[in-house]
């Protein structure tokens, strides 16, 4: 494992030239900067005064202030970025991007999905070659070109968006302000009861409306004045158009995911940490033996965590109380309960033998005997 670190300030600006891998990017409290990439991933890292420039050609895990400025050039694989504070521009992600709890964004090019909640600043986007989820916006939302569908809820600035495929809205454009979503097929928008807006509606499809206010309309469009109209919003589809008043009612799944979910990306980062130290540590230890691959088995645990994650979310959709009894099969942490067995060697268990080869508990050959005799058990 190589690692790269710096003594920074509480705002240092961050350059990332290229990550050809996936980059993880998450803050945490104090003023330096870290960043791993497995060995040979030519981790390349400089300071120049408060600014960090870095680049490598696998995939990084950094950690930083959350008062940061980050410029991000481009990464190959997916984007993960959590706590970020400063402003954020990132010019090309191949793969998926994720943002959580972010400041003010700017984006030109998703390739795959965009995922993001939890933004406090103005967020631009140029493209994204798939899907857009955008969950809790307090300000200004723009989103010039979607490949595939768009789901927005709680936004409360200005909305501009083009999407080539679905839409469903669930927003509060602040008064004064002048919204337009365009959905090449159909979409569906809901707006709170005490909503004061002006609406355009165009569709190629039906128009299908249950709000309250004055209504005027024909078979291809419609206008509807709610309250004192103090916002404009503008929606067009190419399919049907459904227009809802009423604010949506959250479900047990959506209050459950919201409390579970707040800080997995800081456990995950966590665990990110904890696992390459093991592994650089590890490595150390096993130089030349070629008995153990401490950055495969590393991988094979964050993977665990990150779907017993979602794993656990989606079981307690299907809770019908709010006491639950959640089994996982990852490292165990301690809001987890304990794992249930299971066939053959767990996560939790090849971890398990790596902190004792650590620790000198036993040797590296025993805990590749360990490990392939637990392997064989059915």
């Amino acid at each position: 494992m190589d690692t790269i670190n710096f003594d920074v300030g509480e705002q240092p600006k961050i350059a990332i030239n290229s990550v050809g891998g996936d980059l993880r990017l998450t803050a945490r409290e104090g003023a330096t900067f870290e960043a791993r990439a497995p060995e040979r991933g030519e981790l390349k890292g400089k300071q120049e005064g408060d600014r960090i420039v870095i680049e490598c050609r696998s995939s990084c895990l950094v950690f930083l202030p959350a008062e940061s400025q980050v410029d991000i050039e481009s990464v190959g694989g997916d984007g993960r970025i959590t706590g970020i504070k400063g402003d954020l521009l990132i010019k090309a992600i191949g793969g998926d991007l994720k943002l959580r709890r972010v400041g003010q964004v700017a984006i030109n090019q998703v390739g795959g999905d965009l995922a993001a909640r939890r933004i406090d600043g103005a967020m631009s986007v140029d493209t994204v070659g798939g899907d857009v989820s955008v969950e809790k916006t307090s300000e200004d939302l723009r989103i010039r070109a979607i490949g595939g569908d768009l789901r927005i809820k709680e936004a409360q600035g200005l909305i501009d968006a083009s999407v080539g495929g679905d839409a469903q809205l669930d927003i509060a454009p602040s008064p004064g302000t002048k919204s337009a979503i365009s959905a090449g097929g159909d979409l569906t928008c809901r707006l709170p009861q005490d909503s004061s807006a002006r609406v355009n509606l165009q569709a190629a499809g039906d128009i299908v409306l249950s709000v309250s206010g004055q209504i005027e309309r024909d078979e291809s469009s419609a206008v509807i004045e709610i309250g004192n109209c103090e916002a404009d919003i503008s929606l067009q589809a190419g399919g049907d158009l459904v227009m809802r008043d009423g604010t949506h009612k959250e479900d047990f799944s959506a209050s459950l995911d919201e409390a579970f979910l707040s800080d997995a990306d800081a456990i995950i980062a966590e665990v990110d940490s904890k696992i390459s130290e093991i592994e650089a540590r590890l490595g150390a230890i096993c130089a030349g033996a070629g008995t153990v691959d401490a950055e495969r088995i590393g991988a094979q645990v964050r993977r665990a965590v990150s779907k017993a994650i979602r794993k656990s979310t989606k079981a307690g959709r299907h809770a019908k109380t709010k006491k639950l009894n959640i089994q996982y099969d990852g490292p165990e942490i301690g809001m987890f309960s304990k794992p249930s067995k299971r066939d053959g060697i767990t996560d939790e268990e090849r971890l398990s033998i790596l902190k004792m080869v650590e620790k000198g508990t036993i040797s590296v050959d025993q805990a590749e005997d360990l490990m392939q005799s637990l392997g064989s058990e059915q």
